[in-house]
């Protein structure tokens, strides 16, 4: 009997610590699982620029469009075996203020639409460049929908505080405001609605990834609401927490700002669109996915555009072990940057049949 009693003793301090050993070694559960399709992702080629300070202007299904955030006056065109075609230099009107923070640029058929946080925008044309001005809107992102429409996120000032709205504006003549759609209100409002602005030309559909929450929205060109995609996390809302920061100005006065006091989870970090299917970057790990797995590797996650429903999930292999920053999926290739490099990858063809 004593012996008997010492095998079970023995026996269940090893299934114990075998439990403390999964939980260790697997990570905390965020409460979801993930479809893990084993795709085939072969890298194909490598670009390496001298800094890693660069990101997309746009990707279409012929050429790829990167600029340096320290140099606004270029762009460099490659073509998908990232080989640099082409420079495009960019003589800004004079009117148009590059030394403010956030001058953002979209391409729309070979013409390159800039903005600043100031409204100033300046369209260049094969054979013309053209300025207009839309004042107090404080414009943070851009996606050219037609000819004569943008959209922009823009976080103005209200009563109520800074609030974040997107607006489609009107260029046929002096810029006007179209259309507007004003994000759900927040007691951390600018950081609770932050994300990525994505436009698809294909579907005609907008898309905004939140950063902070497991949440899609899509809208159509007119800013109406399609539909809310919710992800497969478990985040409804983000753990944010604000406190304000004091600058003495040179004139003596106080510039007091909300900032970060913790560094919230970013649940959902990039987003894609191609054929039927949203692709989303996650940083969040399933209950059922090994955390040595993710280590190499950035997860993506698909769901139909039209109905919002996840289909499966595939890995990425991180580039040299850094962590992916942004991607890009047209057909069969994905392009991703990976700090200072961009890289492409084939993406193997996987028929969902449900």
């Amino acid at each position: 009997m004593k012996k008997f009693v010492i095998f079970m003793v023995a026996m269940l301090l090893i299934f114990s610590s075998m439990i403390l050993f999964f939980k260790y070694y697997n990570g905390k559960s965020n409460n979801f699982d993930r479809n893990i399709i084993r795709k085939q992702v072969k890298l194909k080629d490598v670009h390496e620029f001298t800094s890693e300070k660069f990101g997309f202007v746009n990707v279409d299904y012929k050429y790829i469009y990167i600029y340096f955030y320290t140099d606004l006056s270029k762009i460099y065109n490659l073509n998908y075996e990232l080989t640099v075609i082409d420079t495009l230099n960019l003589k800004f009107p004079t009117k148009f203020d590059i030394n403010v923070r956030r001058v953002r640029k979209n391409i729309f058929k070979n013409d390159i639409y800039t903005i600043n946080i100031l409204g100033d925008i300046a369209i260049f044309k094969k054979n013309n460049i053209s300025y207009k001005k839309i004042k107090n809107i404080y414009t943070d992102r851009i996606e050219v929908i037609s000819e004569n429409s943008i959209v922009v996120r823009s976080n103005p000032f209200k009563k109520e505080g800074r609030i974040r709205q997107l607006l489609k504006l009107d260029l046929s003549g002096h810029p006007v405001i179209a259309k507007v759609y004003t994000f759900p209100m927040h007691v951390n409002n600018i950081f609770f609605n932050d994300g990525k602005l994505y436009y698809d030309n294909v579907s005609k559909r907008i898309f905004y990834l939140y950063y902070y929450r497991g949440e899609i929205v899509s809208l159509d060109s007119n800013l109406n609401i399609l539909k809310y995609n919710k992800t497969i996390d478990t985040i409804k809302q983000g753990n944010i927490s604000t406190k304000p920061t004091i600058t003495k100005l040179k004139n003596g006065l106080n510039d007091t700002r909300i900032t970060l006091s913790i560094p919230p989870t970013v649940v959902n970090s990039s987003i894609s669109v191609n054929d039927d299917y949203i692709y989303v970057q996650s940083n969040l790990k399933a209950d059922n996915e090994i955390q040595s797995e993710l280590n190499k590797s950035q997860v993506i996650d698909v769901y139909q555009i039209l109905t919002g429903k996840y289909k499966y999930s595939f890995y990425i292999p991180k580039y040299r072990g850094i962590k992916m920053r942004d991607f890009q999926i047209k057909d069969d290739l994905i392009i991703a940057i990976f700090g200072k490099y961009l890289v492409t990858y084939s993406l193997s063809k996987y028929t969902d049949k449900t």
